[in-house]
C-alpha cells in the first residue's frame, strides 16, 4: 500500500513526509515472558477520527471538508501525506 498511497499524493499534489521510527526490533532472542504497555499519551488513530481502509488496515486515512491525511503504518516507519483544500 505503501506504493499506492504515494501514488495518490502524487495524483492530489499532496505533502509528503517520512518518518522512521529507530529501535522497532531489537535484535536479540527472548526466552522470558513479556508484557508491554502503551506509552502514556498514546493515542489510537481511529479515537482521533481516522478510518482504517478495509483493503489494507495499516492505513489511516482522515477527511474534512477542507483537510487531507493519509498516513501508512509500518513496522519501522510511516509516510504522512496531506493536503489542505482551499475552501
Amino acid at each position: 500500500m505503501r506504493a499506492s498511497s504515494h501514488s495518490v499524493a502524487a495524483l492530489e499534489d499532496m505533502e509528503i513526509h517520512s518518518l522512521d521510527i529507530s529501535n522497532a526490533y531489537l535484535n536479540g532472542v527472548l526466552e522470558e515472558e513479556i508484557y508491554m504497555q502503551l506509552p502514556e499519551g498514546f493515542e489510537d488513530l481511529t479515537k482521533m477520527d481516522f478510518t482504517q481502509i478495509k483493503s489494507d488496515p495499516s492505513v489511516y486515512v482522515f477527511l474534512r471538508a477542507n483537510l487531507r491525511i493519509i498516513i501508512p503504518v509500518f513496522v519501522d516507519d510511516m509516510t504522512l501525506s496531506w493536503m489542505v483544500c482551499p475552501c
